[in-house]
C-alpha cells in the first residue's frame, strides 16, 4: 500500500485527528511557549512558513504583539517566576483551545487535509473520472453527470438543425427556379398556340 493511501486511511470522524492539524497545533504551542523571549522572526517563520511568506508584514507584527503580550503577562517584580509563568501558559493554552474550538479549526483543518490527500491521489491517477467531495448534495452529483451528456446532445441537435436549415434553403431555391421555368414554359406554350391560331 502506498504512503499516500496509508495517510488517507488515517482519517477518522473525531475532529483534530489528521496529521495536518496535529502538526499545526504542535507548532502553535511551541511558538506560544518561546515567542515571548528567545525566538526571532526567523524562528517564528519556521513554524508558520506559508503565512509568513504570504503576509510578511502582518506576520512580523503578530510575532511582535505576541511577544510583548506574553512578556507583560509573565513579568513579575522585574523577573519571571517559573510558577507564575506556568500558570500563565496554562491559561493561554486554555484560551487558545477555546478559540480554536469556537472557530471549528480542527474540523476545518481535517477537511483541508482530506482535500489535499484527494488532490494528490487525483494527480497521480489522471484517468480517474470520479471525485470525492465532502457534503456533496445528490442533485449536484446528478447535474455533474447529466449536464455533460445534455450539452453533447444539444451540440448534436444544433448541428442537425444547421444541416436541415441548409437543406431547406437549397430546396426553396430549387423550388423558385422550378417555378420560374414553369412560367417560362407556360408563356412559350401560349405564344405557340397563338401562332397556330393565326396560321389557321
Amino acid at each position: 500500500m502506498s504512503q499516500m493511501r496509508a495517510e488517507q486511511m488515517e482519517t477518522t470522524t473525531e475532529p483534530g485527528s489528521s496529521k495536518r492539524y496535529k502538526n499545526f497545533y504542535s507548532a502553535l504551542q511551541l511558538a506560544s511557549r518561546s515567542v515571548s523571549s528567545k525566538w526571532t522572526y526567523e524562528d517564528f517563520k519556521e513554524c508558520f512558513p506559508t503565512y509568513c511568506d504570504t503576509f510578511p508584514e502582518e506576520a512580523q507584527k503578530l510575532r511582535t504583539q505576541l511577544s510583548e503580550k506574553i512578556f507583560q503577562l509573565t513579568k513579575v517584580s522585574g523577573f519571571r517566576h517559573t510558577s507564575h509563568f506556568s500558570q500563565v501558559m496554562t491559561s493561554y493554552k486554555q484560551r487558545t483551545d477555546a478559540l480554536l474550538a469556537e472557530n471549528n479549526t480542527a474540523e476545518a483543518t481535517d477537511i483541508l487535509h482530506d482535500v489535499v490527500l484527494d488532490a494528490k491521489e487525483s494527480s497521480s491517477d489522471l484517468n480517474r473520472h470520479d471525485k470525492w467531495i465532502r457534503n456533496l448534495e445528490p442533485r449536484i452529483a446528478v447535474y455533474a453527470r447529466t449536464i455533460p451528456v445534455l450539452e453533447k446532445e444539444c451540440s448534436r441537435l444544433r448541428e442537425e438543425l444547421l444541416k436541415l436549415t441548409e437543406d431547406n434553403e437549397r430546396l426553396v431555391t430549387q423550388l423558385e427556379q422550378n417555378e420560374t421555368k414553369k412560367i417560362e414554359l407556360e408563356t412559350l406554350t401560349i405564344r405557340r398556340l397563338d401562332t397556330l391560331d393565326e396560321a389557321s
